[in-house]
């Protein structure tokens, strides 16, 4: 009787130990909602053989919960539900800006994790980074590696590498489109001037002052529409 006692609980010892292991690597990786909720923004295939992602013709992107994290010091968690606001009577716009690093100089995962610190931008849904409104569920602006499937995984980021990172928002959302705007290009300027590299648009077009200010315009005509349509 002592024998087989002992050998129950050895097993469950093993078997417990083997549920662990499986459920920490589950964590690590994107499970299939984030997967699909990134994949769903499409991919462009370049010329160098990395996949990047890619937002021509999209309206726009739902972020699902992911699982959590154990996350390495200094970065912080957020999981928060997607918003169940309704949906606005104005068509939704997509804006998208790419941060491109030098040709020989791609981002570190360290070197990230650090800019990161002053951005304004929370590890959280989809395991990609979000810049969020006085608690507001919905991002005012989320940003993913470049490469597909565009997630990160801060306890290995000491061996991350990307070519650039993709910032991208939904209108109508949590802050009116100019003021979200101004939020987004702020953090992309400061990552770009912490970290190097050019800005670019969802076509990879050089960002320069003419391109952000059709940007500007088409954002607050965006948002004109979406109050006159508010006031009816």
């Amino acid at each position: 009787m002592n024998l087989v006692r002992i050998i129950l609980i050895l097993f469950g010892v093993v078997l417990l130990a083997g549920i662990a292991w499986w459920e920490r690597q589950r964590r690590l990786r994107p499970n299939h909602h984030e997967r699909e909720a990134l994949e769903g923004i499409g991919m462009e295939i370049r010329a160098g053989g990395d996949s990047f992602l890619d937002f021509s013709g999209l309206d726009g992107i739902t972020a699902t919960s992911g699982p959590a994290l154990e996350m390495s010091p200094g970065i912080v968690r957020e999981d928060t539900p997607p918003s169940s606001s309704p949906s606005p009577v104005v068509e939704e716009k997509l804006v998208v800006i790419n941060l491109v690093a030098p040709v020989d100089r791609p981002y570190s995962g360290p070197d990230l994790l650090t800019a990161l610190q002053d951005a304004a931008l929370v590890y959280g849904d989809m395991s990609i980074f979000h810049h969020r409104y006085k608690g507001h569920r919905r991002p005012v602006f989320s940003m993913a590696n470049m490469v597909e499937p565009g997630t990160f995984n801060p306890p290995a980021m000491d061996d991350f590498l990307t070519p650039g990172l993709t910032f991208f928002m939904r209108l109508p959302g949590q802050v009116k489109g100019p003021q979200a705007l101004d939020r987004l290009l702020k953090s992309a300027q400061h990552l770009a001037a912490e970290l190097g590299g050019n800005l670019c648009d969802q076509r990879r077009r050089p960002l320069d002052k003419p391109a952000i200010a059709k940007l500007r315009d088409e954002v607050a005509k965006h948002q004109q529409r979406l109050d006159s349509a508010l006031q009816r």
